[in-house]
């Protein structure tokens, strides 16, 4: 785990949560820390989201929002996402494209407090170098990296933290409203059983509220209901 971004003493990073999985929100977030906060969090067990289990993500949570200089997580719950996506998908745009909106929003919100940032460290995804350009037009001071992996960076990693914490509490609160658990991912055949659980409950057309509808298990659902 890096604790610095090269060369930076400070500089934020972003990262997502339920990008993958068919159910649930999608989640953004971005982290500014220094050198010193930096290895205060990775000598607390901060590192990507990925790395840690559900149950740290939520404890690390609140440690991360009283060490940042800055912090903002946005979240796109399920009905609104399906609205987004598909306005994108008609204006010749895709997931990244979403993704990259994302992290550009997230990532103008915390510099907006910290002009003294200098770096800022993104994952290297497919629509990267159009965030990477539209992020050194609004701020021209700071130096943008994007680079694979990006999660091995403590701001990174703080932001996946934050982002997967949000995701969890969000998840909770929508099997609370379908009355039985979502799975998370998208491979396992529960999704799809899910899926058939909340459209036989509430109809197919409140599958919306809880799944993100372009996935192909979901379509899957959606056509038999056709």
């Amino acid at each position: 785990m890096k604790d610095t971004g090269p060369g930076f003493s400070v500089w934020a990073g972003s990262d997502e949560s339920g990008k993958g999985d068919s159910f649930g929100p999608l989640v953004v977030a971005a982290v500014v820390l220094d050198k010193e906060r930096a290895s205060a969090l990775a000598a607390k067990g901060v590192k990507d989201s990925k790395a840690v289990s559900d149950r740290k993500a939520l404890e690390l949570e609140e440690l991360i929002k009283d060490e940042a200089l800055a912090y903002k997580v946005l979240e796109l719950k399920p009905a609104y996402y399906n609205l987004r996506y598909k306005q994108l998908k008609a204006e010749g745009g895709t997931l990244n494209t979403l993704l990259a909106s994302g992290h550009f929003n997230a990532l103008a919100e915390v510099l907006k407090t910290a002009e003294n940032c200098e770096g800022i460290i993104i994952d290297q995804f497919m629509t990267s170098e159009v965030l990477v350009e539209k992020l050194r037009q609004k701020f021209p001071n700071a130096e943008v990296e994007q680079t694979v992996r990006a999660e091995a960076d403590t701001a990174v990693a703080a932001a996946s933290v934050l982002a997967r914490a949000c995701f969890l509490r969000s998840m909770d609160e929508l099997s609370k409203r379908a009355g039985l658990p979502l799975p998370k991912g998208s491979s396992s055949p529960t999704v799809q059983e899910t899926a058939v659980q909340i459209c036989e409950k509430f109809g197919s057309d409140k599958l919306a509220d809880f799944a993100k509808l372009h996935f192909v298990n979901i379509q899957r659902v959606l056509r038999s209901y056709r």
